[in-house]
């Protein structure tokens, strides 16, 4: 089990972000035992009578948890750093542990999948993945896993993440920015740092945004941005791109051509390659005006795959970023397999 060879050290404490109508009270109830109550605000340095703000991050004795685990990159295309606080950055590799309260960086035209929480069970093992786009910093400030699920709290400082889908949909992931916080309870949600602000879409699951003491829910489809020190947008419906064109699915990928469905309001397009359809390890991104893309240089690992899958998603004129149509396969000529 990867967990093992990472290391896995004892621990009784998880965290999740205070939502309205939360308590001191209330958070310990929760947990079973309303005696926790004082562990509750000694964690947080809540003084008697204080109550958690709401789109903060509270810390909770919980004695559920099973372990505090350290995250660590599952992969990685181009170059990436992790650095002590304190310290210098230093070369960052797969597979090798990341601390908690660590900064990890991808430089320019690099990006990573970190490996957060994971459980095994009976039915196998399930884990919670972030993937890093290129220039994205941000720290694990915890990552803990339960008899109830996984919970994870990530500060991103720079950059852009996206919380992938999990296989069981039991795990928490809170995502704090210097602006606001959000949170999911199955992935399958983005965020991005802007000036000033952060900004959440969310694909295939469910999320909440808070900051400033407020906050609002998003539904599949939808997005939010939350300004610092500002409560969080109305949630606006995301726009959808319809259909991929050329290459037509399972293609063989003889010229770099891609082609899509325009989208009404669009004002540029995300293009991406992945090496699987579930884009965990993202190979290739670019941003453009038009509802295609012909890129002059194209380097793939064409020794390593039989093909690549590609996606397009647009961006409205308030800067989300839409739902993609659903992934094709290009495939390599059999020369270059």
């Amino acid at each position: 089990m990867i967990l093992a060879s990472l290391g896995l050290a004892l621990a009784a404490e998880s965290a999740r972000p205070v939502h309205p109508g939360d308590t001191v009270a209330s958070l310990a109830a929760s947990l079973g035992d309303p005696a926790l109550a004082a562990k509750i605000r000694e964690l947080n340095g809540l003084a008697a009578g204080e109550e958690p703000v709401v789109g903060t991050v509270v810390r909770l004795p919980d004695p559920a948890v099973v372990g505090e685990q350290r995250a660590f990159l599952l992969s990685l295309s181009g170059k990436a750093t992790r650095q002590a606080p304190g310290g210098q950055p230093e070369p960052l590799e797969t597979f090798v542990p990341i601390d908690n309260g660590w900064t990890v960086c991808t430089l320019e035209g690099s990006r990573a999948t970190v490996r957060l929480a994971s459980t095994c069970t009976n039915d196998g093992q399930a884990s919670d993945d972030l993937v890093m786009l290129e220039q994205t910093c941000l720290v694990v400030d915890l990552s803990t896993s339960s008899k109830q699920g996984r919970s994870t709290v990530v500060r991103v400082l720079t950059g852009s993440v996206g919380v992938l889908s999990q296989e069981d949909a039991r795990g928490h992931v809170t995502i704090v920015t210097p602006s606001g916080i959000t949170s999911g309870p199955a992935g399958g949600f983005r965020v991005t740092i802007e000036e000033e602000a952060a900004r959440t879409e969310t694909l295939e699951g469910t999320a909440t945004v808070a900051g400033s003491g407020a906050e609002v829910s998003l539904a599949p489809g939808q997005g939010s941005r939350v300004k610092t020190g500002e409560a969080p947008s109305t949630p606006v419906s995301l726009l959808v791109l319809s259909e991929l064109l050329e290459p037509e699915a399972g293609d063989v990928l003889l010229r770099p051509q891609f082609r899509w469905s325009a989208v009404d309001g669009a004002m540029g397009y995300r293009f991406e390659i992945g090496a699987g359809a579930d884009f965990r390890e993202v190979l290739y991104q670019e941003d453009v005006p038009d509802p295609q893309h012909d890129p002059l240089t194209l380097m793939l690992p064409y020794n390593q795959l039989d093909g690549v899958w590609w996606r397009a998603s647009a961006f409205d004129r308030f800067g989300f970023e839409g739902v993609p149509a659903p992934a094709r396969l290009a495939r390599f000529p059999p020369a270059l397999r």
